[in-house]
């Protein structure tokens, strides 16, 4: 995107010198002086767009390293990563990273550091027919919220049921290579 960027400028900027040429060219009369002014306008106007725009692009400005206790939690990282992915496909939002940082420590104190809290809250701003392109405390009684049966694992932990495309590699447990181990040597 980069360079297609790159390239657009530099035509901008090609057109700008032909165009000036062009003018200089030109017999002096009122309404070419007048249409000269119309054309010089609406290029300052194309001019501050791309100026603009090539923020976004070519920004100058060096992301932050985005952090929370939150993205420790596996079930929360893949919730987060749809939450980005819905802001984009639903509201056209882009999150920069200090933006990301933000919303991050504003969840972590919406749900009181709790990953299964800031996920119940993601969760019901992206299921309310995508009204929501920002996420605030949830009274869950009000919310007609009833707290499911949860399903568990072995060792006790929610389960949390994730689409494929938003999971994480799985690694295997120390008990599971003990127990890989024990198997190869008997």
């Amino acid at each position: 995107m980069k360079q297609t960027w790159e390239r657009l400028t530099k035509s901008a900027e090609s057109f700008k010198t032909v165009f000036e040429e062009l003018l200089e060219i030109l017999p002096e009369s009122p309404s070419i002086y007048k249409r000269q002014r119309k054309v010089e306008k609406e290029w300052h106007k194309l001019k501050t767009e791309i100026n603009f725009m090539d923020d976004f692009v070519s920004p100058t400005i060096v992301s932050v390293k985005v952090k929370s206790p939150l993205l420790d939690d596996a079930g929360f990282l893949a919730t987060w990563k749809l939450w980005k992915d819905y802001l984009i496909e639903q509201h056209g939002i882009h999150m920069r990273s200090r933006a990301e940082l933000m919303s991050l420590k504003r969840l972590h104190d919406i749900a009181k550091g709790d990953p299964r809290e800031a996920i119940f809250t993601l969760e019901f701003a992206m299921g309310s027919n995508g009204m929501y392109s920002n996420f605030f405390p949830v009274d869950k009684e009000k919310a007609g919220y009833q707290k499911p049966d949860a399903e568990k694992t072995k060792n006790g932990a929610l389960k949390i049921s994730v689409p494929q495309q938003y999971k994480l590699p799985r690694q295997t447990t120390l008990d599971e290579q003990i127990e890989k181990e024990e198997k190869i040597h008997k």
